[in-house]
């Protein structure tokens, strides 16, 4: 009998649940790693979501698979024949998509990602009536939706993208009393302030929604027993919406939550400190099913982990930005110790539509952001600087491992096919919707905010 696959996705999480120690109850998702493997080092290949969602699961770097910047945006993969979801048709798997997908245009139009990516069957309910503020309330009618689906007879093995809205912004409403919120734990690379506290509360808020979701998924894959013939995977597409985070190459940005149980495992309620890329996720996959691995994939298995033998993990993980609302490009590559930040461009201050809206960016706003530059070139002491405070790349010791770091930056380059950067605007396609680096609000739609 094959295996089926649950892939199921929150969007802008980072590693922000209970199971990574953090101060956020996901009691269902901290059950659920105690009978999984949990990848404690997993980093995304772009901090921003379609490219990202792209890279995961083509198993090809955004500047390889084409997806640059945002479906909404006007990116798009360049052969959706790669996304393993065609993949997976082609060896008798019926595809099904639940709630978001971020790699064709907008995600509310479900119907057509769902066509352009190749699903069989899309059983996402309308969300045409929703604010973004509401969406949360979508992704419980979406968990409603796949519980009623997974009662249905199956004749084939499926594979099914269940994907959330939690965590992304706008947050649900909370109702926190001043010394609730002072009681909170905030991210160490966050200011504290009472609008900070406020405005994490509302993130907590929707990982907890996510997790009761997350819950009544499991408990339904359990009564339905397809619990113990599926492989289930949890994950996000990037860190947390906060400024220095999301779109951002610090650990904040790119360190990502990754859990995943085989069927019947032999491995369960292990963490696995070494480094793991999501571009390493299809062709585990294809190992697990026992399907064969596409030519094109850019990143290597670590299914041996499940059976309890040794895997070595990824030495280094790389990463990148191109575009979010506005052109950014960047690259790191990222070991146990150490990371390498290469900006390509020739604007220096902070590309500030590319963080988006919140009382804690504004926050920022007023106390300095506005005027503050990038490390265009940064090297991190990672063991004794795990916050990326403080940029080394001048001190006389650390050039031995700046040339080291460069070295494997600038091989993953030209083994990959990266572009030359930064890439030029006779290049970019008419199609993309790219902001001025100055533009501060991602919603804008003065014409001026905008490259022509």
């Amino acid at each position: 009998m094959r295996k089926n696959v649950l892939y199921i996705h929150t969007h802008d999480s980072g590693i922000y649940f209970q199971p990574y120690d953090i101060h956020i109850h996901t009691p269902n998702l901290d059950a659920f790693a105690k009978d999984a493997v949990c990848f404690d080092e997993a980093y995304c290949c772009s901090p921003t979501c379609s490219p990202s969602r792209a890279s995961l699961l083509t198993g090809r770097y955004p500047h390889t698979n084409g997806m640059l910047g945002l479906g909404n945006r006007g990116f798009e993969i360049h052969d959706y024949g790669n996304h393993i979801v065609q993949r997976l048709n082609h060896e008798g798997y019926h595809t099904v998509l639940c709630g978001i997908q971020h790699e064709y245009g907008r995600y509310k139009d479900h119907q057509l990602g769902a066509d352009k990516i190749g699903y069989q069957e899309n059983i996402t309910t309308s969300c045409s009536e929703y604010k973004d503020k509401d969406l949360v309330e979508w992704d419980a009618h979406n968990t409603d939706a796949l519980c009623q689906w997974l009662k249905t007879e199956k004749k084939e093995p499926f594979f099914v993208s269940m994907g959330f809205f939690s965590t992304h912004r706008e947050y649900p409403d909370i109702d926190m009393s001043e010394e609730e919120l002072r009681a909170l734990h905030l991210p160490e690379f966050l200011k504290d302030t009472m609008e900070v506290r406020k405005d994490y509360a509302g993130h907590m808020r929707s990982v907890e929604m996510f997790d009761q979701n997350f819950g009544k998924i499991i408990h339904m894959l359990k009564e339905t027993g397809h619990y113990d013939d599926t492989l289930i995977m949890f994950t996000t597409d990037h860190g947390v919406p906060y400024p220095f985070a999301k779109c951002t190459l610090f650990d904040s940005g790119i360190h990502v939550a990754l859990i995943m149980r085989d069927p019947k495992p032999i491995v369960k309620g292990v963490h696995i400190k070494g480094l793991v890329s999501q571009i390493d996720v299809a062709p585990t996959i294809c190992d697990l099913l026992g399907i064969e691995k596409d030519d094109g994939y850019q990143g290597k298995s670590f299914a041996k982990v499940f059976s309890n033998l040794h895997e070595e993990m990824d030495e280094a993980v790389f990463a990148e930005i191109n575009f979010h609302t506005s052109y950014e490009p960047a690259r790191c590559v990222r070991t146990k110790d150490y990371k390498l930040i290469c900006y390509y461009g020739d604007y220096e201050k902070i590309n500030r539509s590319n963080i988006d809206n919140s009382p804690t960016k504004q926050y920022y706003m007023e106390h300095g952001m506005l005027d503050k530059e990038k490390c265009m070139l940064a090297l991190y002491d990672l063991a004794n600087d795990p916050l990326e405070q403080h940029n080394v790349i001048q001190e006389k010791e650390y050039q031995e491992v700046y040339q080291m770091m460069k070295q494997k930056l600038e091989t993953w380059r030209k083994e990959t096919g990266d572009m030359a950067l930064p890439l030029t605007e006779d290049k970019w396609e008419k199609a993309w919707q790219v902001n001025q680096p100055a533009c501060i609000d991602p919603k804008s739609k003065r014409e001026e905010d905008f490259i022509q």
